[in-house]
């Protein structure tokens, strides 16, 4: 027993300390990965169970100052992203390469700050989560469908294993795409929050779920390449793919099964009918 026991705090020093990036691994929620798996479980639990249960024969909670401040800082933050993407690597003048860009592991300042934002991008996501959470709280529960939830987790948990080994790179487009599709995106909530009658023009939300399957047929392609040419330096390329290629396929899947559903030929007539 006393030989497992000890063959197991290896095993995890080994996956967690030895494997993990220097520069990231001791900052909040990255050293161990149990905090991060809380704060999911937790979420999980409160959004699909007891968030519901506690609602049950309430009136819906009128959050709507907490979401508007919400839906300005996710603008502000993603837009911020999205600047720093361009400044520090994949804009015009930037020294990252479209594909096959390696991780810079060294203590260059440069590379030290993008694995630093890589982080705070992390982060961000954690910080999405409570976008259901304001849902349940408004007991609009229909809302809280097998996409959105596996969305939201799947992207916290993707980048807490980006940030923890390969805080750079290739991987890193990802900032890039999503945060500009985020700050579109949050937007069309913000608007929708102080002026509810916008939720009435639907080709917003229409184009906005256009944006997020483009975004996912890229994604797929640009991990694709990794595989594909043959000088490729990406360090962790075969990982890499194995997780992105299936993961925006499913997600494309997903999401274009519900724009067909909300904005397909059925869901019109059954609009003209209501």
């Amino acid at each position: 027993m006393a030989a497992l026991i000890t063959a197991a705090f290896k095993f995890y020093d080994f996956l967690f300390v030895e494997l993990a990036d220097p520069r990231t691994n001791h900052l909040p929620l990255v050293g161990n990965p149990f905090h991060g798996l809380a704060i999911i479980g937790f979420y999980l639990y409160f959004v699909l169970n007891l968030g519901p249960r506690l609602m049950e024969g309430r009136d819906p909670l009128n959050v709507k100052n907490l979401m508007t401040v919400f839906n300005i800082f996710q603008i502000g933050s993603s837009v911020f992203i999205f600047y720093k993407c361009l400044v520090l690597g994949w804009g015009p003048g930037g020294h990252y390469k479209l594909f096959c860009q390696p991780v810079d592991f060294s203590d260059d300042p440069a590379a030290v700050e993008i694995a630093w934002y890589v982080w705070f991008y992390m982060i961000l996501k954690f910080i999405d989560l409570l976008d259901t959470v304001f849902i349940v709280l408004r007991k609009n529960q229909r809302q809280v469908t097998f996409l959105h939830v596996y969305h939201h987790t799947g992207v916290a948990i993707a980048l807490w294993g980006a940030v923890k080994y390969y805080p750079g790179g290739h991987g890193t487009i990802l900032g890039v795409i999503n945060s500009f599709v985020h700050a579109i995106m949050y937007g069309y909530y913000l608007l929708t929050t102080i002026a509810p009658e916008y939720k009435k023009s639907i080709w917003w939300k229409k184009y906005i779920t256009k944006m997020q399957l483009t975004q996912f047929v890229f994604l797929g392609l640009h991990a694709v390449s990794v595989l594909l040419i043959p000088s490729c330096e990406y360090q962790c390329k075969y990982i890499y793919a194995a997780i992105m290629v299936p993961q925006n396929f499913f997600m494309f899947m997903l999401f274009y099964n519900f724009y067909v559903q909300a904005y397909g030929s059925g869901a019109k007539n059954k609009s003209k009918a209501s």
